[in-house]
């Protein structure tokens, strides 16, 4: 086998450890806290509901990633070998971050990362004037960017509706309040396996499952 495949095949298992390490911590937080889930259950759990969400819904970012910031067929018809190369120093330039910031203790995101690399990939390609500055989808990208702030907005205002929702329907008229409480572990454990598909959809930059989601 081609080192270069070896390498990449690495660093993508490097990239997945990063994910489990950082961004699974980061919701296995609330349902782990809460009660409704022990960490073991969070870790089968979010074995299943990632892979699923990959293999059924992966292709969408996974394109975005691919050819929506640098114009990688571009590249490859210039020098074929650069894109695997440019790809693997992004990969491991991302997966680098996120330990750092893991060994700190601070949740970071690995689509921020990922998608930093390639662009720092692109700008180094024009650099070198294997395509142009104006080649990269600065359209695509500011609207990758902007969704990072508009995301934590959006999950406040979701956040509070969603807790005033239930406090009113549930805590101000509860009197057995153990029931209620179950019954809040329930929805918490619903929410998470949700997120954790939601999360992988978005995250599966690394292969391109389109053909098996496609309609």
């Amino acid at each position: 086998m081609d080192l270069l495949i070896i390498a990449l095949i690495l660093a993508g298992l490097y990239m997945a450890w990063n994910i489990g390490a950082n961004d699974l911590a980061n919701a296995m937080g609330t349902s782990v806290g809460t009660g409704s889930l022990s960490i073991k259950q969070v870790i089968v759990i979010a074995a299943v509901f990632e892979l699923l969400g990959a293999v059924l819904f992966g292709g969408r970012v996974t394109s975005t990633i691919a050819n929506g910031i640098v114009p990688i067929g571009i590249v490859g018809e210039v020098h074929p070998n650069i894109v695997a190369v440019g790809m693997l120093a992004a990969i491991l330039a991302a997966s680098f971050w996120v330990t750092l910031a893991t060994f700190y203790n601070l949740p970071v995101s690995t689509s921020h990362s990922i998608v930093g690399s390639v662009l720092g990939f692109g700008l180094i390609a024009a650099y070198n004037g294997t395509i142009s500055y104006s080649d990269i989808h600065w359209g695509e990208l500011l609207k990758i960017v902007a969704s990072w702030f508009i995301s934590p907005v959006l999950g406040a205002v979701f956040a509070y509706l969603t807790f005033s929702i239930i406090r009113k329907i549930f805590l101000h008229r509860a009197i057995d309040l153990p029931f209620v409480e179950k019954k809040i572990h329930i929805l918490t454990t619903h929410y998470w396996l949700l997120y954790r598909i939601c999360a992988r959809v978005k995250r599966c930059s690394k292969r391109d499952w389109s053909s098996l989601c496609s309609t």
